[in-house]
């Protein structure tokens, strides 16, 4: 009876670790976040061109989510960035850090993890270090699926979206903003009007998200979503300047074809 129970662990335990669907086409990955599916990424840098030079690189591992992305349609190109403060462990003076991460993946099969630390609270006033990954996808990065949605069919419209939160369920949202712009994140922190005196019934959440360029310098990134229930959405995207939070961009969107997904 024990070595019948033990079997049984190894099984389920074998099975629950290769359990995770690897996406290997930028299609395929493309083609999941549009339905809704939640996707985290691994990349073994040992493999890949680490600031330039070619492997074998550093003999380190990272991966991330791609819990907040774009998609830009004209240059196939599949985005998300994350970013925490955390302590400056790799400093003997301490302090704390921007931790920056961007993920980009192309329809050639390259994907470039750029990653960063820069000073808090100004991320311009010094940088601690910066490094770029070239890989290769499916061989030096690879992208799973870590959670799917309850059904690739979107929920119908915004009564089904607020009884999915109500029950503490969660929604993730696609916004085709634009024929070349896709937006995707989570309703995540929200909250919702229900009141005839402050405006039309809606939903309100948001992210935000630090990103550098090829000089190195910050910036701040800010997607707003309000959902109504009379069939629109309204995004605001805007880039502020990582420095003075003064705008560089702010573009708004007002799109009826947003989808809704139950995770």
């Amino acid at each position: 009876m024990k070595q019948y129970t033990l079997l049984l662990l190894l099984f389920t335990f074998a099975f629950y670790v290769t359990a995770q669907k690897e996406l290997t086409t930028f299609d395929t990955i493309q083609n999941h976040l549009m339905q809704g599916y939640k996707l985290r990424f691994w990349i073994n840098y040992e493999i890949c061109y680490f600031d330039g030079s070619p492997p074998p690189g550093v003999n380190a591992w990272g991966g991330g989510e791609l819990d907040t992305w774009t998609i830009n349609n004209a240059e196939k190109h599949i985005q998300s960035n994350q970013g925490k403060l955390i302590f400056n462990y790799q400093s003997e003076s301490g302090g704390y850090v921007w931790d920056l991460v961007s993920l980009n993946i192309y329809a050639n099969t390259s994907v470039v993890l750029n990653a960063g630390d820069f000073s808090a609270p100004d991320p311009n006033q010094q940088i601690q270090y910066t490094e770029q990954v070239i890989c290769t996808l499916s061989k030096g990065v690879k992208v799973f699926i870590q959670r799917p949605p309850k059904s690739t069919k979107p929920l119908n419209g915004y009564e089904d979206m607020m009884q999915v939160i109500g029950n503490g369920g969660l929604v993730r949202t696609v916004f085709p903003v634009s024929k070349n712009l896709i937006i995707g994140l989570p309703v995540s922190t929200f909250e919702a009007f229900h009141e005839a005196d402050i405006g039309p019934n809606r939903t309100g959440f948001s992210t935000s998200y630090y990103t550098y360029d090829d000089k190195r310098y910050v910036d701040k990134s800010i997607i707003a979503c309000h959902v109504y229930q009379a069939g629109y959405a309204l995004i605001q995207y805007t880039v502020l300047d990582g420095t003075s939070l003064k705008s560089k961009k702010n573009n708004n969107y007002n799109i009826t074809n947003g989808l809704l997904f139950e995770m």
